[in-house]
């Protein structure tokens, strides 16, 4: 899951750029994370996952909002205590 969040975040910070700077920067991070850990560049993340989910975030178009508020439940996990 960390290697996610860490190419997330190379993702995020070239998201100025647009959809294609999201994707230059989730393989930029791909290969330097690689490099990394192993010594060499063998990906850690296919090319083929990593082709399909370029072309996923090429096909959302620019209108769509995404709020990740909304997958999550807004009700209280916590019963509420009443004074009886």
């Amino acid at each position: 899951m960390r290697l996610l969040q860490f190419l997330g975040m190379i993702a995020g910070f070239l998201s100025r750029f647009g959809k294609v700077g999201v994707i230059l920067g989730f393989i930029a991070g791909n290969i330097l994370l690689s490099y990394v850990s192993t010594g060499n560049t063998i990906q850690i993340i296919g090319l083929k996952e990593i082709i399909i989910a370029s072309l996923g975030l090429l096909l959302i178009p620019k209108k769509v909002q995404i709020n990740v508020a909304d997958f999550f439940a807004k009700d209280l996990y916590l019963p509420v205590r009443c004074k009886l």
